[in-house]
């Protein structure tokens, strides 16, 4: 997978993410998230500040949201004030605007059994200062420009609208790099990221993290209800209330005794294997000393004779 990034980043004019499929055979990043909230604007910021903290720290790859580059969006504005003196009225001028991008519809034609529409558009030219050029309606017999009638307010507008139960979301995706885990991305994010999120706006984690969080809660809600258990066994079968926590006392402390065992004990076999290892290489050294062989291939030549 890092050869893939590595070929990857050579290559520019797209975005890519590197993942493993899943036995189930789907595929995605590890961390899957999203801040969620009213004001598009606000999550877009915020969804880009979690991005961009991911890669600094350098626990993550793969690094992406939901967030793209929003697109020009123009306003026709009708000067209705000066259309009414003239005595245009804003339908017919709404009507050419229409039938200059999209025609308009004159009539239809049969082939057989379907039917076709007949539309009329005026010939289409690239760029947005043409849309003052559009004749919007005739006057006198001449055709009057748009931008003598209207005027026109450009501003950028998002490309997608993304919504997770039913309110505003900006996704955010990512892998953990080499060495670290989803669970030191989930923590970076909620201690450096939630904290500075305004009233109203969430951190939201979904796919593996929550999977893993429900696990964990499982686990312990599991844990108590099989102490609880125990606890009746024991005091039916004792006939006795207070016995059983003496019993069950004994639990921690053979946890304790448990894993200091299992300390010492691994600090004995890595004695152990480092001592086996110093003597396989100290047998090996002996069996290429020449004098040794010697020694060695005159012993077994005394044992044939005797």
């Amino acid at each position: 997978m890092d050869e893939i990034r590595h070929d990857m980043e050579k290559k520019s004019g797209f975005l890519y993410a590197v993942s493993q499929p899943t036995p189930i055979g789907a595929a995605g990043q590890e961390l899957t998230g999203y801040i969620g909230g009213p004001d598009l604007d606000v999550l877009e910021k915020y969804a880009n500040e979690a991005a961009d903290l991911m890669r600094r720290s350098g626990m993550a790859t793969d690094v992406d949201t939901s967030c793209r580059s929003a697109k020009p969006r123009i306003k026709i504005l009708p000067e209705r004030a000066l259309l009414k003196n003239l005595g245009v009225p804003v339908t017919a001028m709404g009507v050419s605007i229409v039938g200059y991008f999209d025609g308009v519809e004159v009539g239809s034609f049969k082939v057989g059994v379907d039917t076709f529409d007949i539309r009329v558009k005026m010939k289409a030219k690239e760029g947005l200062d043409q849309l003052q050029e559009i004749p919007a309606v005739p006057m006198n017999g001449k055709p009057v420009s748009l931008n003598a009638l209207t005027k026109m307010e450009s501003s950028p507008v998002a490309i997608s609208l993304v919504r997770q139960d039913k309110e505003r979301a900006a996704w955010i995706y990512a892998n953990s790099a080499p060495g670290y885990s989803m669970d030191d991305l989930t923590r970076l994010l909620r201690k450096e990221l939630a904290p500075q999120l305004p009233m109203g706006y969430q951190l939201v984690f979904t796919g593996q993290s929550e999977m893993v969080n429900e696990g964990a809660m499982d686990f312990v809600m599991v844990l108590i209800t099989a102490v609880f258990l125990t606890f009746l066994v024991i005091a039916a079968i004792m006939e006795s209330l207070s016995r059983p926590f003496l019993v069950m006392f004994t639990i921690p402390l053979g946890f304790v005794v448990f894993f200091a065992m299992l300390y010492f004990h691994g600090d004995a076999a890595l004695h152990g294997r480092h001592a086996r290892r110093h003597h396989d290489d100290r047998h090996r050294g002996q069996q290429r000393d020449p004098h040794h062989g010697r020694d060695l291939h005159a012993a077994c030549d005394g044992g044939k004779n005797a």
